[in-house]
């Protein structure tokens, strides 16, 4: 931890006898150290999500020319798994027409995904 200096924590013991009057707070110091009775809440750590850029180029083109009525096929590879190539498909299909205007399913019997535009 960084050591505070002296004249920094003076100045935080003058802010919290003038601050404590008027309600609560709470400050942290580099050190660790903590003044106040104010909850905090701590923040989680943002899960990035791992995107094979590829498979966004691979899916795009079995939706671009698909109207409302008709199915889209999309086979699995080994490199692009059904699972993922579902996924990337839905949120294309969201992204590119609404949710809720297809409907989708994976064809266990070949891996493909099939998805079928309503509207």
């Amino acid at each position: 931890m960084n050591d505070v200096p002296e004249i920094v924590k003076q100045a935080v013991q003058r802010m919290i006898a003038t601050i404590g009057v008027h309600g609560k707070f709470k400050i942290f110091l580099n050190d660790g150290t903590e003044y106040g009775d104010l909850p905090v809440a701590i923040d989680k750590p943002v899960k990035r999500h791992r995107v094979n850029k590829g498979i966004v180029d691979y899916v795009r083109p079995f939706l671009l020319n698909t109207k409302a009525g008709e199915v889209a096929v999309i086979p699995s590879t080994p490199q692009f798994p059904s699972t993922a190539v579902s996924a990337t498909a839905t949120a294309k299909a969201s992204q590119m027409w609404g949710n809720g205007s297809y409907q989708s399913m994976t064809n266990r019997a070949n891996g493909n995904i099939e998805l079928l535009r309503l509207s």
